[in-house]
């Protein structure tokens, strides 16, 4: 297979099939959590399960969705990118939240099949709320406050999870991993999403604030001229 790296730092992989870098690099680092020890250890520990999700949410999702929408060609009628962005939040914090139940999450550390439809759900939610969001300059402002809202979502979350006086889980799949025991394990996993999780979601808030502030200084200067 020949592959061509176009003048936008894409890739044309085939006839038609153009991959930007940011997606390649995602699409590996999703393989390399997927394929790795990660899903095996989230079984019987909850840190490990928490660094697999944060993988998938917090780094190949954004890296996925942003690279798509860089190379979109043609952009999402604006009314309807705001009613996109507001159905993907709504999805985003029932599919975030839903997976951290404690029912959900020891099914999907006891089934195979359960797992993997978690882990789809993450994926999906996270390349649909990253490529809304820096698909149209149009909807920049709310893709901002999409991710904000989800950084506020995650941190709360992570919070929770780092405080709790007692372990939430059943013990048969929190058993504690690299020496910690169980709810030290589970406080670990509630800082990462505190900590990395919510942080990517706020970078691409203040990337696309910036933005906004960039464009609107580059308006006033011309209307000055």
């Amino acid at each position: 297979m020949k592959v061509q790296r176009t003048r936008s730092g894409a890739f044309d992989l085939f006839p038609g099939l153009v991959l930007p870098w940011q997606a390649l690099l995602g699409m590996g680092i999703l393989c390399a959590t997927w394929l790795g020890p990660l899903p095996t250890l989230a079984r019987t520990a909850f840190s490990p399960g928490m660094i697999t999700h944060l993988s998938v949410v917090a780094l190949s999702g954004p890296l996925i969705g942003y690279g798509l929408a860089s190379c979109a060609g043609a952009e999402i009628q604006t009314r309807r990118a705001l009613s996109l962005l507001l159905l993907v939040l709504v999805c985003d914090m029932a599919v975030v939240l839903g997976w951290h139940l404690p029912g959900l999450h020891d099914a999907a550390a006891r089934s195979w099949f359960v797992f993997a439809c978690e882990q789809i759900t993450f994926l999906a939610v996270s390349i649909a709320v990253w490529y809304l969001a820096f698909e149209s300059r149009e909807v920049e402002a709310a893709g901002a406050l999409v991710l904000f809202m989800i950084f506020m979502h995650m941190t709360i979350l992570g919070c929770v999870l780092a405080i709790a006086p007692r372990l939430l889980y059943d013990p048969e799949v929190c058993r504690g991993a690299f020496g910690l025991t169980p709810l030290e394990d589970q406080r670990l996993g509630g800082v990462l999403m505190a900590s990395w999780g919510a942080g990517a979601y706020l970078f691409g808030a203040l990337v696309l604030f910036l933005r906004l502030m960039q464009r609107g200084e580059v308006a006033s200067s011309r209307e000055d001229v």
